[in-house]
């Protein structure tokens, strides 16, 4: 009996502890109380509450790890045997042949099982010079914190490498001449400019049998040249006259006219997927912390539902635009736990957004979300704690620029501003692209820039530009999207495009 009513009283205490819980979350989640009472209860959130609904798996905040390495890979791979020269991209047919093989080496020389012989630095002519000798060259198209570049490698943040490298773009895996039998590895350091050169204890042979192979079945002669080649990276030509447009060293020119896919862009399948699968819509709820239960809802003028709860507001379009944006008030949605502000940095920035990203976009159908890629440089800024982290949705690895709805300017597919931890602003177009049977020409990039000058008109001596590569672009409208070029131009923010 006395057995009996002790279970009794500890399921009643257990009943009535849970209950204070669900009410504190009731009233600090929603706007029953005032913002100075919201404050008060932080403390307990994180010290009490969170622990206590972690341990009864009830803590909304708790998300897989996703793999970095799934958003963050080459823009292309450049290929080079003697006089031959190819590049691929991600939807070529060898891609991810030599992407994974290279890929397997350099995580093999990060892990210590790949021995390195000697390290020493050389200039940047040389390092050019290299690139047209047999080598295979991994060009990620941004500036990336070299511990991001190593976790997406190896899966560590830390390695044989780390004291030589603040932030990276490309990595470059040299064969040599037909005499020596060493591989060596080139990385340039872009905040001090180093190019670094690890000469290595490994053969080369399975490396080069497989350049040979790739080349005797690509047999057409070489038309992609570097622009230091080509000397359009000095702004005055062999004749004397000035040049208009000066390009980064390492930007690849194809000197005549390419095909590519034109892709699919299907206009109405977001809101009929909405209307069928209404259910689903509570999963995105469920990963910006939106109790159905307790929040406040409505339908605005463009038919968006808006949802307001939580100390933010989340907007979910027909046309498939969700739209987060914290309160002035609140603090905004906490996505990364530390109590360390000053452990939140760019590599905590980009794994925490990576994460948050695959959790928005869990229950999509896969063939919305095939890839993503970060899209803008990840490197640390002078206010760290406060970052812009961006990703482009690809259509067979190549980004789709999106339009902004207000401004009419090129945008990212994927928008984050996250302040210490907690996400301030987010913004998504969610789109379904699938390839089509029709082919396009794509301009070669030196005419394609003849109108960038007369659009920019600039009030410079030149423009600098330092990247090129291609794209879609979704105006919201066309149902066919044709290969462009985006075009990157210092001193300037907006995305241009090209055709």
């Amino acid at each position: 009996m006395r057995l009996k009513k002790y279970l009794k009283d500890m399921t009643l205490v257990l009943l009535i502890f849970i209950s204070l819980i669900l009410v504190f979350q009731v009233w600090f989640s929603s706007n029953i109380v005032p913002n100075e009472a919201k404050n008060i209860s932080e403390t307990f959130q994180e010290s009490i509450l969170e622990p206590v609904l972690s341990f009864f798996k009830l803590n909304k905040n708790s998300t897989s790890s996703q793999d970095i390495s799934s958003v963050f890979w080459p823009q292309k791979i450049v290929l080079n045997d003697s006089n031959k020269r190819s590049v691929l991209y991600y939807n070529s047919e060898e891609y991810q042949h030599f992407y994974q093989m290279s890929e397997d080496f350099i995580k093999n020389i990060m892990l210590g099982n790949i021995k390195i012989k000697s390290k020493d630095t050389v200039t940047l002519d040389e390092y050019f010079s290299v690139l047209k000798g047999n080598s295979i060259y991994l060009d990620y198209d941004n500036l990336y914190d070299f511990r991001l570049f190593s976790v997406s490698i190896c899966g560590e943040a830390d390695n044989e490498w780390s004291n030589d490298y603040s932030s990276v773009r490309e990595c470059m895996i040299s064969l040599g001449d037909n005499v020596l039998n060493n591989v060596s590895v080139y990385m340039r350091d872009y905040k001090s400019g180093t190019v670094f050169r690890y000469i290595l204890e490994e053969n080369k042979e399975a490396l080069e049998k497989e350049l040979d192979r790739y080349f005797l079945s690509h047999q057409s002669a070489s038309t992609l040249s570097y622009s230091f080649e080509l000397n359009f990276h000095k702004q005055e030509s062999g004749d004397g006259s000035l040049s208009k447009l000066v390009f980064d060293p390492l930007i690849l020119f194809n000197l005549v006219a390419t095909e590519g896919k034109s892709i699919h862009s299907d206009q109405n399948w977001f809101q009929d997927w909405l209307e069928i699968e209404s259910s689903r819509a509570g999963s995105i709820l469920n990963t910006f912390q939106i109790n159905p239960m307790t929040m406040l809802k409505y339908t605005d003028m463009n038919n968006a539902r808006v949802f307001v709860e939580n100390d933010g507001t989340l907007t979910i379009s027909p046309n498939g635009l969700l739209e987060y944006h914290a309160l002035e008030s609140g603090q905004g949605l906490r996505i990364y736990e530390t109590e360390d502000k000053s452990a939140f940095d760019i590599y905590a920035a980009a794994s925490a957004a990576a994460n948050f990203v695959y959790a928005v976009n869990e229950d999509l159908p896969k063939s919305a979300f095939t890839s993503i890629r970060f899209s803008t440089d990840l490197i640390e800024n002078n206010s760290q704690g406060s970052y812009t982290i961006e990703f482009d949705l690809c259509a067979g690895g190549i980004p789709v620029m999106q339009t902004d709805p207000v401004t009419g300017e090129r945008c990212h597919s994927i928008t984050m501003r996250i302040e210490n931890g907690y996400l301030k602003q987010y913004r998504q177009f969610v789109r379904l692209y699938s390839e089509s049977d029709s082919t396009e020409p794509v301009t070669p990039v030196i005419n394609a820039m003849d109108g960038l000058i007369d659009t920019l008109n600039p009030q410079t001596e030149y423009l600098s530009v330092f990247n090129v590569s291609r794209c879609y672009v979704d105006d919201g409208a066309a149902e066919l999207l044709a290969p462009q070029w985006k075009v990157g131009v210092e001193g300037i923010q907006t995305i241009l495009t090209v055709k």
